[in-house]
């Protein structure tokens, strides 16, 4: 299956995306986009697919995207007939989004090297960290 380019919408006047995530199903709905993600997943638990790599998440896990990486997290129902909702946090932005070419910010290049971004992989920053 390839992967939808999802072209993202913003607030005027923003230069980046946040939003809750609450719902009792999270589809499958594999896609990418040019802006970079970071996701938090509070209270979640089923499978994510991030370019090759196939894994489950849970609860307290938090994930930072680069862009053009296809992406989804799926999952039909929470696990153990739980009657909770998915929650999670996402945080979307351009390279360009405090004004900048991030690649020209010192103080970015480490975590630019962190994952060879925009397009080799995903990091995984924290696990079981609840809000």
């Amino acid at each position: 299956m390839k992967p939808v380019n999802v072209k993202l919408t913003k607030p005027l006047q923003s230069s980046f995306k946040i939003k809750k995530i609450c719902l009792p199903v999270l589809e499958f709905n594999w896609h990418f986009h040019s802006e970079y993600e970071i996701m938090f997943m509070n209270r979640s638990r089923g499978k994510r697919f991030i370019g090759d790599n196939i894994a489950y998440y849970e609860d307290g896990e938090i994930f930072f995207i680069g862009p053009i990486l296809p992406h989804i997290w799926y999952s039909p129902a929470m696990n153990g007939g739980e009657k909770r909702h998915h929650e999670a946090f996402l945080i979307q932005f351009r390279n360009d989004f405090i004004g900048l070419d991030a690649h020209e910010i010192p103080e970015l290049i480490s975590v630019q090297n962190l994952s060879c971004f925009p397009q080799c992989n995903t990091l995984k920053i924290l696990k079981n960290y609840a809000i």
